[in-house]
């Protein structure tokens, strides 16, 4: 059972303990925030992360309409993945948007070898990404 830890306009935070899992779920109001907003969304998503040491990660950017600009890219990938790799996190599973230039700008997040134990897939929907989070 999923328990809501974040929510704004923008988006909603769920942890769900029994499977170890954090969710990160996007909403049309995400084409409004400023790159300030979203890294402040994801220095929280990192940081309950850490707190209940998920194995696994979820974010939904089926809705996501924001274009990760590569200096955040870069802050990500310096200030965040690093936190992923310290708790020991195995997977992370995105449900990806059909804008493309927002699906790219999620997958060149991960492009770096920063993620190094951490195995990152695309998906279409959640159903899939979560049967593949809970296959490890």
């Amino acid at each position: 059972m999923e328990k809501t830890l974040y929510q704004t306009e923008f988006c909603a935070i769920s942890h769900d303990a029994e499977n170890s899992l954090l969710f990160l779920r996007w909403n049309e109001n995400s084409a409004h925030i400023t790159d300030e907003m979203f890294r402040d969304t994801i220095s929280r998503l990192a940081g309950y992360a850490k707190e209940h040491s998920v194995k696994g990660l979820l974010p939904n950017a089926q809705k996501f309409n924001f274009t990760i600009v590569p200096k955040t890219q870069e802050w990500h990938d310096t200030q965040i993945v690093p936190i992923y790799n310290d708790i020991g996190m195995k997977r992370l599973a995105f449900v990806v948007s059909e804008d493309l230039f927002s699906q790219v700008s999620i997958e060149q997040i991960f492009e770096e070898e920063q993620a190094e134990t951490l195995r990152v897939n695309y998906f279409t929907n959640e159903e899939s990404a979560i049967e593949w989070l809970n296959a490890s």
